[in-house]
């Protein structure tokens, strides 16, 4: 897809990082999830009391597509120490990929995991990791075709059901040309 802006987002892009994270996660998780549960799951990460607190963290990095100045989609990357599963701790976490319906399969998700991997290396990372719904083969497929591989499995509570996450990691070579 031509025409797509990817930069960073400040504190002025809360009310829009909310908005679209609510909408996409309700839109891909809702049939699977308790209503209530849900709610709250949105109200912890997605409000924008919650994105505000979170951007504000040095550790933290929002990205956000644009396509003629409508948000396609997101990536929330964040450096921390992973599971212990992961080969080392010199890592970021893509703790959100979500791309809006109507951008889907045109290469938005590809762009922002090519920001987010840039970003890490710039900052000396070794790898990204991520976790993802076991059941969401259309996310796993993406993941392995970009470079991903499943290390194992992990929980992901979701009120007081719990469902298995794959824990997928991808190591960051000094350049993007030896990926």
């Amino acid at each position: 897809m031509k025409n797509i802006e990817v930069r960073i987002c400040g504190r002025d892009d809360v009310p829009l990082l909310a908005a679209v994270g609510s909408r996409v996660f309700k839109e891909t998780y809702g049939e699977f999830s308790d209503p209530a549960d849900l709610a709250a799951h949105v109200e912890e990460n997605f409000s924008e009391r919650a994105i505000a607190k979170e951007i504000s963290r040095s550790t933290v990095r929002y990205f956000m597509a644009e396509v003629s100045e409508t948000c396609a989609g997101l990536v929330k990357l964040r450096q921390a120490p992973g599971p212990d599963l992961l080969p080392t701790e010199n890592v970021f976490e893509v703790q959100q990929l979500y791309i809006s319906a109507d951008f889907q399969r045109r290469g938005v998700g590809r762009l922002l995991l090519d920001t987010a991997a840039a970003h890490a290396r710039s900052k000396g990372a070794d790898g990204l990791f991520l976790s993802v719904w076991s059941e969401a083969e259309w996310a796993l497929s993406f993941y392995r075709k970009y470079g991903f591989e499943t290390l194992g499995e992990i929980p992901f509570r979701l009120g007081e059901a719990v469902y298995v996450d794959l824990l997928m990691w991808l190591p960051l070579p000094e350049s993007a040309e030896e990926r």
